[in-house]
């Protein structure tokens, strides 16, 4: 169904490494990568209040896996030795990243990625119908850490600078009144977004969630605007915060 996020746009990585960050992609073999945020929560009632008021304090977070066990697969062979060996303590601890395509950032194959220690709690082997299998959960320790992961390097820094998505805009003269230019924009505006634009002889892009206040016209994505041939005319989709997600711009043609 449009506008609910897909699983395909999430990827996780393990770090198999034993004392440098040697991540990989948990995809073959797993079945089952389910996060458990699972919310900490405080109740007081005040004498005052009829109701009782609460609060978030905490997270007791976890991911439960279910893996086929593919040996092959590094993350798989990782998981099933802690396992099978009954590695406890650091043994049985690494770094666990959980990457988001939807949200890529301003240098090229990197993406917003959050980043968490684990303990890795193997709870049992299975056998089904002959064919072997790992459950269990990651336990976070800790907080974490939210930054940048590099899908070709493989590697997580620290924090996260998030790009300006493109839009792709073509500007065309009215066919009904004199003065006014069709805009053809893709791609699709993203649910829960809207649009402003600009037009002026000279534009430039806004930089990522910057806010799109002063000059900027709201526009429903279908009425023509009134602009002058030659111009430039700049579109932006911004959020329900009126931050810039993504952008584009086009030399403007009007009907005569």
């Amino acid at each position: 169904m449009a506008g609910i996020k897909q699983r395909s746009s999430y990827a996780n990585y393990l770090n198999v490494g034993a004392s440098q960050e040697d991540y990989v992609l948990m995809n073959a073999g797993f079945t089952e990568l389910n996060e458990a945020p699972s919310a900490q929560t405080r109740s007081k009632k005040y004498v005052g209040d009829k109701a009782a008021s609460k609060a978030i304090i905490g997270y007791d977070w976890s991911t439960a896996f279910n893996t086929d066990m593919i040996r092959s697969e590094k993350a798989v062979e990782f998981i099933c030795n802690i396992g099978e060996m009954q590695l406890i303590g650091s043994e049985a601890e690494t770094d666990y990243i959980i990457v988001d395509f939807d949200k890529p950032g301003s240098a090229d194959n990197t993406f917003k990625a959050r980043k968490f220690r684990v303990a890795v709690e193997v709870a049992s082997f299975d056998n089904n119908d002959g064919e072997m299998a790992a459950t269990g959960n990651l336990l976070g320790i800790g907080d974490l850490v939210v930054g940048t992961f590099n899908t070709t390097t493989r590697t997580f820094t620290p924090g996260f600078n998030e790009a300006l998505g493109t839009l792709n805009v073509v500007s065309s003269a009215s066919s009904t009144t004199a003065g006014k230019t069709k805009l053809t924009v893709t791609p699709s505006l993203t649910g829960g977004n809207s649009y402003k634009y600009k037009t002026a002889a000279s534009l430039s892009l806004p930089v990522a969630n910057e806010p799109c206040n002063s000059g900027y016209t709201v526009w429903d994505g279908v009425s023509e605007i009134v602009a002058t041939t030659g111009n430039k005319i700049l579109i932006v989709e911004i959020d329900a915060s009126n931050k810039a997600k993504k952008a584009g711009i086009a030399t403007v043609t009007s009907k005569a």
